[in-house]
């Protein structure tokens, strides 16, 4: 999980299957979390990182390529570049998903 957003967070819990791994990359607020229900009756293992490896990143994008994943959906908002300080206060409130700046 990327966003950092607390319900995007606790989600990600809700949808894991027992003894599955999840990793938190980057910095959010706080969450809440349900530690018997969510991790010690399913039995997974959280990991946290600041960012990913150099295999990690290659993986993944080999991951998007051979997938055809539609990235575009993970976006949910682009800012023009005069309005990236309204884009990183946003992103800062945790209340969006991927911004994109787009550099016209």
């Amino acid at each position: 999980e990327t966003s950092g957003n607390p319900t995007a967070r606790q989600q990600v819990l809700e949808c894991l299957r027992p003894f599955a791994r999840c990793c938190y990359v980057g910095v959010g607020g706080p969450a809440e979390i349900d530690f018997n229900r969510d991790v010690i009756f399913k039995v997974v293992t959280i990991f946290g990182s600041w960012t990913f490896s150099k295999a990690e990143l290659i993986e993944i994008e080999r991951f998007f390529v051979d997938t055809k994943a539609p990235l575009n959906k993970l976006i949910t908002h682009r800012y023009p570049l005069d309005q990236a300080v309204q884009a990183f206060q946003d992103f800062d409130g945790a209340t969006t998903g991927k911004c994109v700046l787009v550099m016209d």
